[in-house]
């Protein structure tokens, strides 16, 4: 690792010694390239959804692991988990332009940032942690992701703007093209925007090839219309369809995957009266999966080890905000929202398929009626206060609960509940409460913000862990839910800095999360309230704690000359047994090197990533959701682009240079197989992309 360490330091010192002697011979060509530092807020990132000079990504869990921060899982090709400070899953809230997403794989092959296409969104902001994200949904303790489109921005009749792209990955034969296009006027427009990606499986640094090929299409239309100045309205049709997925980490594939997504949203600003604004918005997702285990790759060779698992997830939300009017000094905003959401994955098995294995999801419908608030005030010059609010009143069942398997040796849901928790799947309600604090201060004589934050805020249990029922050939092999399970309540403390200066910027923050009931995953060992000791997966709630770190740093060495510098780190412990939480990353370390010429732009970044000796690694006397220590590895990735016109640019590079062989902690649970599989990621790989605005 030393070595590869030395090596990358020495190839971006070459770069830095060769740009220098190009820009003493052409001093007078030297122009402001690299851009000037933005402010750096802890709490939350944003990063431009089609950036040109982005190296060619399979899918959007790809893009926001290159957020401080955001760690990634990773099953194949397409699919990545995104974890925000150790959390995933159901801890993190995704919105497509608003609308919720819930995938329909219970295996986690197609979450929530699979159906989004990264080109076809303007930016895509990361929240991390709780206080900015009460008004924007419930349960959201790791953080937060919006994905989202701007209006055009016409101002006369007839007017037309786009942009086309096409980019190339060799590993993986990884081919990609989109197209953006809009046409209207300052009262109405419509948007067409269209992605396509197809893949090949592709190889790690020793040179085996890892199960990853994919194809992947988006598609989506936007109309707009504003018939005043006072009101907007918007109304988009996404539709996404995937086939042949392959997964390295699964004991299934992917033959088809699909999502239907229809959004509607309406802006109404008001000129006088209480309310200043308000905003109606309505979504509804529609996301059929299907994975097995016999048509993309050698099938079992006993026909009662085939298995089908046709699976459904549909979800509608409507939403209703509005801004306050106040006083000059401060901000009220309320709001209320419903949400439902409707799961059910059956496990077929048998040579004809037809026997009932397991009611994965058993028809689980669970509702989630929100009010919140968001109260924020400034006090005096330099200070200001965030306060926020919410109710979320929960409703959950599983219709299905005592429906009959009809496979050999299998139990249906209840009695799986009842032999693990000693009770039925009984309908939940839930009146759950989180809070928010907030307060930010300028420095005096200093261009710097120092802000703290305190929030509880309580988690509800989602389709998985409270009623996922698969019977298993062993019992090793069994996932059962709780439907006893209690909410997870996370009370959070945050201590952070902003800072702008000449020439660049920084920001930081530490954390501190003691969660009361937190849902574990875990292995049944007879612990309190769990009836068996023989090691099926099961959930319980215990005693937590995370905290950890976060640093961003942007520096401008010259007009032409930038750096960037990121840290993250997490730790996560089970305080009710005294043990590690399982599936936490590592302390990791980016170091990046920029240069800016004329219409030349070249660059290189080290990434760090320490090893993660803190495991959950025995399913004797654990969750065994580990697959053992992982070891350190050191990454450098080249790029660069030119601008070819002013309206078309070319990117290029290398990523992973040093072809190193290298898997991240985060493995993923395999339930055809009690093993933990962790995936390797590729190895060296070329890539160019090019882009033209039409």
């Amino acid at each position: 690792m030393n070595r590869i360490i030395k090596t990358a330091v020495t190839v971006l010192a070459s770069l830095a010694t060769l740009s220098a002697m190009a820009e003493d011979d052409d001093k007078s060509k030297a122009s402001i390239q690299v851009e000037a530092a933005p402010p750096v807020n802890p709490t939350e990132s944003v990063v431009e959804g089609n950036d040109p000079a982005r190296p060619v990504a399979t899918d959007s869990g790809e893009v926001l692991t290159t957020v401080p921060g955001v760690s990634g899982s990773r099953l194949g090709g397409h699919g990545l988990e995104p974890y925000i400070r150790g959390q995933s899953q159901n801890r993190i809230n995704v919105l497509i332009d608003g609308g919720n997403v819930y995938g329909a794989c219970p295996n986690r092959m197609d979450p929530p940032t699979a159906y989004v296409a990264p080109t076809m969104f303007d930016k895509i902001t990361v929240i991390k942690g709780t206080p900015e994200g009460l008004m924007l949904g419930s349960g959201a303790t790791g953080g937060t992701v919006l994905f989202e489109r701007e209006a055009p921005g016409f101002t006369e009749p007839g007017q037309s703007e786009g942009k086309a792209g096409v980019g190339y990955r060799n590993n993986g034969n990884v081919k990609s093209m989109f197209a953006d296009y809009a046409m209207g006027g300052p009262k109405r427009y419509l948007r067409f925007l269209a992605d396509h990606q197809d893949a090949d499986n592709y190889v790690d640094g020793d040179g085996n090839e890892i199960r990853s090929a994919f194809t992947n299409s988006n598609f989506a239309t936007v109309f707009g219309y504003s018939p005043d100045a006072m009101s907007d309205l918007k109304l988009d049709l996404d539709l996404t369809r995937g086939s042949d997925i392959l997964y390295e980490g699964a004991g299934m594939d992917t033959p088809e995957t699909s999502n239907n997504m229809l959004k509607l949203k309406y802006d109404r600003r008001v000129s006088d009266g209480w309310v200043k604004k308000w905003s109606l918005q309505a979504n509804h997702s529609d996301i059929h999966h299907v994975m097995d285990n016999y048509s993309l790759r050698t099938p079992p060779a006993m026909a009662s080890m085939w298995m089908e698992v046709p699976s459904d997830s549909r979800t509608s939300n409507i939403r209703l905000t509005t801004d306050l009017a106040t006083s000059g000094d401060t901000d009220w905003s309320a709001g209320v929202e419903y949400r439902y959401n409707n799961r059910d994955a059956t496990r077929y098995s048998g040579a004809t398929l037809s026997d009932i294995n397991s009611y994965m999801w058993p028809d689980v419908r669970q509702g989630e009626a929100g009010l919140f608030t968001s109260y924020k005030a400034q006090l005096g010059e330099r200070a200001r206060l965030n306060l926020g609010g919410r109710l979320d009143i929960v409703s959950a069942e599983a219709a299905k609960a005592n429906a009959t398997t009809s496979a050999p040796m299998t139990l249906n849901p209840n009695a799986l509940y009842n032999l693990y928790y000693g009770q039925s799947a009984a309908p939940v309600s839930e009146n759950n409460v989180s809070l928010s604090a907030k307060y930010e201060r300028d420095f005096e004589e200093s261009p710097s913000t120092w802000f703290a934050s305190l929030s509880r805020v309580t988690r509800t249990a989602d389709a998985t862990e409270r009623f996922m029922a698969a019977n298993g050939m062993t019992t090793d092999m069994r996932w059962i839910g709780n439907p006893g399970i209690l909410p997870e309540k996370h009370n959070e403390l945050e201590l952070g800095i902003m800072n702008k200066m000449q020439g660049g910027s920084f920001g930081g923050s530490v954390f501190y999360n003691r969660v009361n009931d937190y849902i574990l995953r875990d292995r049944a060992h007879g612990q309190t309230g769990i009836l068996q000791n023989d090691d099926a997966n099961i959930y319980r709630n215990v005693e937590a704690e995370l905290y950890g770190a976060e640093l961003e740093g942007n520096v401008n060495w010259s007009r032409v000359w930038g750096s960037r510098l990121t840290a993250a780190y997490v730790v996560a412990t089970n305080t009710t047994d005294d043990r590690p939480i399982a599936q936490i990353p590592p302390l990791e370390v980016t170091a990046s090197l920029d240069y800016g010429q004329a219409k030349w732009k070249w660059g290189g970044k080290v990434r760090l990533v320490a090893a993660q000796t803190r495991v959950d690694d025995d399913p004797s006397t654990g969750s065994g959701l580990d697959l053992g220590p992982s070891e350190a590895f050191s990454l450098l990735d080249l790029y660069g682009n030119y601008q070819i016109s002013k309206r078309s640019i070319l990117s290029f590079g290398v990523d992973n240079a040093f072809n190193v062989t290298y898997a991240e902690h985060l493995n993923r649970y395999n339930p055809m197989d009690p093993t933990p599989v962790k995936v390797n990621e590729p190895g060296r790989s070329l890539w160019f992309k090019a882009v033209m605005e039409l």
